[in-house]
C-alpha cells in the first residue's frame, strides 16, 4: 500500500474529516498519515489586554521546529480562525515564503487553502488588494471546507499518478541511506546516499550537477542499448 502525508492547520477539530479522507484513500490502495496543527491550543495563545488571541510567533516556531523537516504531499490551511485577528491567509503566506527561503522539505508540498466562509475569503483578499500576491504564492486551490472529503482524495490520487522525477529520485536514495558511493560522480565519492539526497534536496550546485550527470548517463545507456540491436 502506498503512503501519503498531509498537514492540516486549523483552529478546530478535523478528526472526522481526516477519517473520511483516510477511508476513501484506502479503497484506492493509499494509506494516509495526517499531522494536525490546532492553532487554538492553549500553548499558542497570548493575552492582548482584552483576552486570549493566537500568538503567530509561537505558531511560526512550532511549524519550523516540527513540520519544516518533514515532506508532505499536501498542506491544508483553514482560512478563518473565528474572531481572532490572525487568519489562515497570513499563515499560509508566511509558510510558503519561509519554507522556500529555508529550503525546508515542506516547500515541495501542494498548498491548499479552505474555508466554510468563501465570501469572507473573497472579501479579505480583495479588500487587502492581495489577489496578485495570492497568485504569486502558487496556492494550488481554494476548497470549500464541506468538500474536503471529496476533493483531497481526488487530488492525492491524481498526484500519485504524476511523476516528480526529483522527489522520486530522493525517495529512492533514502531507501538505502547508508550505502556509500565509491564510483561515478567524483564530488560524491565516499558519501552516503542520504547525504547525496540532502544535497539534491537543498538544491546545492553539486546536487544539480549530479542530476545532470545522471541524465547524461541514462541517455547514453539508452542509445547504447539500441545500438546493440542495429
Amino acid at each position: 500500500m502506498k503512503n501519503k502525508k498531509i498537514l492540516i492547520i486549523d483552529d478546530g477539530d478535523v478528526e472526522q474529516i481526516v477519517q473520511r479522507i483516510t477511508t476513501k484513500l484506502r479503497r484506492k490502495g493509499i494509506e494516509l498519515q495526517a499531522d494536525i496543527l490546532n492553532v487554538n491550543e492553549v500553548q499558542f495563545k497570548k493575552n492582548d489586554g482584552e483576552g486570549q488571541i493566537i500568538d503567530f510567533e509561537k505558531i511560526k516556531q512550532e511549524i519550523k521546529r516540527v513540520y519544516f523537516p518533514k515532506r508532505y504531499d499536501i498542506v491544508l490551511c483553514d482560512f478563518s480562525y473565528g474572531h481572532d485577528p490572525l487568519n489562515g491567509y497570513e499563515v499560509i503566506k508566511w509558510l510558503i515564503n519561509e519554507a522556500k527561503n529555508q529550503k525546508a522539505k515542506l516547500r515541495h508540498s501542494i498548498f491548499i487553502s479552505y474555508s466554510s466562509e468563501e465570501d469572507k475569503f473573497k472579501k479579505e483578499i480583495f479588500d487587502n488588494q492581495s489577489l496578485i500576491k495570492l497568485i504569486r504564492l502558487d496556492i494550488h486551490d481554494f476548497y470549500d471546507r464541506d468538500k474536503l472529503t471529496d476533493n483531497i482524495p481526488r487530488l492525492i490520487v491524481k498526484q500519485d499518478k504524476a511523476l516528480n522525477y526529483k522527489l522520486h529520485f530522493i525517495s529512492m536514495l533514502e531507501h538505502n541511506p547508508d550505502f556509500v558511493l565509491k564510483n561515478g560522480f567524483p564530488p560524491f565519492c565516499g558519501k552516503k546516499l542520504k547525504d547525496v539526497a540532502k544535497e539534491i534536496e537543498m538544491e546545492s550546485e553539486q546536487g544539480q550537477e549530479f542530476q545532470k550527470e545522471l541524465f547524461q548517463l541514462t541517455y547514453a545507456h539508452i542509445v547504447e542499448l539500441n545500438e546493440d540491436y542495429q
